[in-house]
């Protein structure tokens, strides 16, 4: 939020069974890892287009960013990049 300019967030929880750390600063993604406690499909929605390091995930540009997936394995960790 634009309350927050920079800052963090770990352990955060998300459908799908991952968890999800990031860092931002200045408004902008510094760094993100994706836990996949069980593996399946990961999507991810964001204004700019992101790297996931180790996976081919597909990006598709939506009308106000992009929608990011890829196939998640079980207790693997992904980094990810803007």
């Amino acid at each position: 939020p634009k309350a927050w300019p920079s800052g963090a967030i770990k352990g955060l929880k998300a459908r799908g069974a991952f968890t999800i750390d990031m860092e931002w600063k200045n408004g902008r993604l510094s760094s993100a890892t994706i836990l996949a406690t069980q593996g399946g499909e990961c999507v991810l929605f964001s204004r700019i287009p992101l790297v996931i390091q180790g996976v081919n995930a597909e990006t598709k540009p939506t009308g106000d960013g992009y929608t990011i997936r890829f196939q998640a394995s079980p207790g693997k960790t992904y980094h990810v990049k803007s």
